[in-house]
């Protein structure tokens, strides 16, 4: 009997599978894996980074982190994101090591930064501040010369003219503090914006909204009791923590603006072989560019300011999605690895749309950069130390016949080639892409140890 390509492909996935430690049916990771039940958890929640996960996953991993009480003990993140576990190891798991985490993102790097530093903040001079820089009427006649040049904020269907002078005349009366609160002050404005504007965040791309419904709730929120709603929850957060804020700190916390792959800070040099734990969710292979996502925050707070470095910031991102060009690469793969991509890609670009047509390059480009990632954090983490990696399979092609790529059974590979023992292969959840369902489209939660020198 002669395989069809789809049989071929689901066997060599089950081939490479079969010597990975799999887990199913982890009662708690199927929430742990996504941003959900931080939406409702204290500073967390200034946020919504929907591409996050949840302060739970290690707990729901089972992950031992009693070593992290010591002092000495190090933690890193290579795409810290909104920096959830920064986050989680002040509030939640009260360690006492040294947080890092990498964001090649500004805005998101401020995101991060922003919360881990809470401790920083003054609820009553948050509040003082917030009153005051509403005491006034924001303006509707800002100086068109000061709206950034990004195309998105001269669309009247996305930000109406005197709203938008609005939204500038706020960020410009925060910027004029000279105190920590700005910085919370500043990602209240930016947590604001998609509410202001006429638009949300839809996958890969901004959406314009034209429904009567969606625009009738925006337009009837004024721009002040937007930014006041996001200001007193950060403010109630504030005033809840403020216990805490005088106990003894727990360890530190810090951002650095830096590649992932591979980092040059030298606030890093000094901690090769002696990170204790890593714990991360890198871009998923699913053709979002975050630069894009995240563009608005990024003009708005002056994090970029013009099309040259916004160019740069896309080409420095990992390449998960094509829009920054990808040149050809012959990056050393496992053998089962190249094989499984190969196919894979073959099928999605003979049943694909246009952009399908570069998935060969962006495939094995993304699996290139992660395996420099994967090879960067062995060399960081000390003899068994852990690193986890959460990551999300996708299905591309036509809508009858989309291809699942297993994107966690190939970074798992790539560990295993890097040195790696896989201690956990825990699928969190299945997910179902327009229709499609298929026992390889899942999130997965993949454990790492680096082994201890014999």
């Amino acid at each position: 009997m002669i395989q069809s390509d789809y049989e071929r492909l689901e066997a060599l996935y089950d081939a490479s599978q079969a010597s990975l430690p799999v887990a199913e049916g982890l009662p708690a990771l199927a929430t742990a894996v996504h941003f959900g039940t931080n939406r409702h958890r204290p500073v967390h929640r200034w946020f919504h980074f929907k591409e996050g996960f949840s302060a739970d996953l290690l707990h729901a991993l089972g992950i031992d982190t009693r070593t992290m009480s010591d002092p000495g003990s190090i933690f890193l993140d290579p795409f810290c994101g909104s920096g959830t576990t920064l986050l989680a190891g002040d509030l939640e798991h009260r360690w006492c090591g040294q947080r890092f985490g990498l964001e090649i993102n500004p805005f998101i790097g401020f995101v991060a930064d922003t919360k881990i530093q809470w401790r920083e903040y003054s609820a009553d001079r948050f509040v003082q501040f917030a009153e005051e820089a509403l005491a006034s009427p924001l303006s509707i006649d800002a100086d068109g010369a000061v709206i950034p040049a990004l195309s998105t904020f001269h669309n009247p269907d996305i930000f109406e003219p005197s709203r938008l002078n609005e939204l500038l005349n706020a960020v410009d009366r925060i910027k004029r503090l000279d105190s920590p609160e700005q910085a919370p002050l500043l990602l209240g404005i930016a947590a604001a914006t998609e509410r202001i504007g006429y638009f949300r965040r839809d996958g890969r791309a901004l959406r314009i909204l034209r429904g009567p419904k969606d625009l009738s709730d925006r337009i009837s929120l004024t721009v002040a009791d937007a930014l006041r709603t996001s200001w007193s929850m950060i403010a109630e957060d504030l005033a809840f923590l403020e216990p805490l804020q005088n106990d003894k700190p727990v360890g530190s916390g810090q951002v650095i603006i830096d590649d992932g792959r591979a980092p040059t800070s030298p606030d890093l040099s000094a901690f090769r072989s002696e990170v204790e734990l890593i714990a991360y969710s890198p871009p998923y292979l699913n053709h979002i560019d975050y630069t894009e996502v995240y563009k608005v925050e990024l003009w708005l707070l002056g994090l970029v300011k013009s099309q040259s470095e916004m160019l740069a910031l896309r080409k420095r991102t990992l390449r998960s999605h094509a829009s920054i060009g990808i040149s050809p690469s012959s990056p050393a793969l496992p053998i089962d690895v190249e094989e499984a991509v190969t196919l894979a890609s073959g099928m999605i670009i003979n049943h694909g749309s246009a952009w399908h047509r570069s998935f060969q390059r962006l495939a094995f480009a993304y699996l290139e950069d992660m395996y420099l990632s994967l090879q960067q954090q062995f060399s960081f983490l000390r003899p068994g130390g852990k690193a986890i990696c959460v990551v999300a399979n996708s299905a591309h092609g036509a809508k009858d016949h989309r291809v699942p790529v297993a994107v966690d059974i190939w970074i798992a590979k790539l560990a295993e080639a890097t040195g790696f023992h896989v201690e956990q292969f825990a699928v969190a959840r299945q997910l179902a892409r327009r229709n499609h369902i298929n026992r390889f489209l899942r999130e997965t939660a993949i454990v790492l140890r680096r082994p201890e020198i014999s």
